[in-house]
């Protein structure tokens, strides 16, 4: 699971590495693959705020703007330089396979880090468990997955065991909530910042209907 969120440092000696999994997302969502979408509009006006001056451009690029030359003006060299890298990963193909693996991870995102943040002893998540892993189980192809999701949380930390005789989907999600795992301090920073947006998303839903 990628963690898109930037540290907010000024790395001018090689902004575009520092930036990569947000650019891949960035061209992922170019592409059509909308499931880490709002995650991205969170971020950009905080990542314009702290200096790398990239909104417009991304927006522009989504609507299917492709020339540097009217995206680039104006900008600074190293904001530049992602919005050229962006235009670069979205000219390349998408290999299919990483492209469903990739939409995969960020359909279950929510999940990953329910899991993982009920691992953590995260109080809500265990309720947050207990509403979805029921209906998971009610469903034949996820079932295996279920009861792994569950071992796992009551503290069962053998992974080759919780990997054994899974199909690939229900693989590659829980090597997903595995490197959650083994990043804590990145995930419940990730955590708190879905919490975050969940919160923005509801508050703007509210005035909207007010």
């Amino acid at each position: 699971m990628l963690d898109l969120h930037p540290t907010f440092e000024r790395a001018t000696s090689d902004a575009v590495a520092h930036f990569a999994p947000l650019i891949e997302v960035i061209a992922a969502i170019a592409h059509g693959d909308d499931t880490r979408r709002a995650e991205v509009e969170f971020l950009l006006p905080q990542i314009d705020n702290n200096g790398w001056i990239i909104q417009a451009a991304v927006e522009r690029i989504w609507a299917g703007e492709r020339d540097f030359a009217q995206l680039g003006a104006g900008l600074d060299t190293n904001s530049a330089a992602i919005v050229q890298a962006i235009l670069v990963a979205v000219s390349q193909t998408p290999d299919p396979e990483e492209a469903r693996l990739s939409k995969l991870i960020g359909e279950w995102r929510p999940i990953i880090l329910t899991v993982a943040a009920a691992y953590f002893g995260v109080q809500h998540a265990y309720t947050d468990l207990d509403g979805f892993l029921p209906q998971l189980e009610a469903q034949a192809q996820w079932q295996n997955l279920a009861q792994r999701i569950r071992l796992l949380v009551a503290g069962d930390s053998n992974r080759e065991r919780l990997l054994a005789d899974l199909d690939t989907t229900d693989t590659v999600i829980m090597q997903a909530i595995f490197h959650a795992l083994d990043d804590k301090t990145t995930t419940l920073r990730l955590i708190r910042e879905e919490r975050d947006r969940a919160a923005a998303q509801e508050e703007a839903n509210d005035q909207q209907h007010a």
